[in-house]
């Protein structure tokens, strides 16, 4: 088998789903019984703007993510109630042809996420492409018989370490930084893989486009993934 051109590192929220869920934290937290939701509610219409303009500090963000994760287990999440939540969303058009391409061309994509490894995962199965993913990068939660009791902060994932996360991943299957493909949506995938000129953006619109262009080297306004595989396959015959 011959050595990787590249490694492919994606976003999943507004990535590799549609924007319409918006992401699997708000799926999540829309589940969850009224009293639950109030405060979830509060911290999403606090910070959520602050993430779209590029603004959220790490601090900010390790509070959302972590309070978020301390009331799914005072309301008593469980695995199996995480796989029902997400039974019926669908990756975005594309997505699953992108990834068997990249897997056919020996090609290792990881996934690097403000989320939960376990939300991501559970949406992977569901689409039958959990063996293309090689790595997820997202905060994982601590479980006891199947009931979600804590959360692994060392795993925790934001805008200023993805592209740690993303060098990490490159040195692990032996491919330079410099061959890391990166593909996001917003202002927090800034530091997404290593240069500017290897990651694409995608947008819902020209108002989206111009608002995070200056984080990527490339933006396409599109609903579908056909572009991204279309710009995957020509940088890997540039390879």
């Amino acid at each position: 088998m011959k050595p990787a051109s590249h490694v492919v590192v994606f976003d999943f929220d507004g990535t590799l789903i549609p924007k319409k869920y918006i992401s699997l934290f708000t799926i999540m937290d829309n589940s969850l019984d009224q009293k639950y939701r109030q405060e979830l509610d509060q911290l999403r219409n606090e910070l959520l703007p602050k993430i779209h303009a590029g603004q959220l500090t790490p601090e900010e963000t390790r509070r959302w993510v972590f309070r978020s994760i301390e009331i799914y287990v005072e309301s008593g999440l469980t695995l199996s109630q995480i796989e029902t939540v997400f039974s019926n969303i669908k990756l975005r058009e594309g997505v699953v042809e992108t990834l068997q391409f990249l897997q056919k061309q020996n090609i290792p994509v990881a996934i690097v996420s403000y989320g939960i490894k376990q939300f991501i995962e559970i949406v992977l199965k569901i689409n039958r492409v959990q063996d293309c993913i090689d790595h997820i990068y997202a905060t994982s939660l601590v479980t006891n018989q199947a009931s979600v009791v804590s959360y692994k902060p060392e795993t925790f994932v934001f805008a200023g370490n993805k592209r740690r996360f993303s060098f990490e991943f490159a040195i692990k299957h032996g491919v330079w930084i410099g061959k890391i493909l990166a593909i996001g949506d917003s202002a927090v995938d800034c530091q997404l893989g290593c240069f500017q000129t290897n990651r694409l953006g995608l947008a819902q619109n020209e108002e989206e486009k111009t608002k995070i262009e200056k984080y990527f080297g490339k933006v396409i306004i599109t609903e579908d993934f056909w572009p991204i595989k279309e710009w995957l396959e020509k940088k890997n015959k540039t390879a």
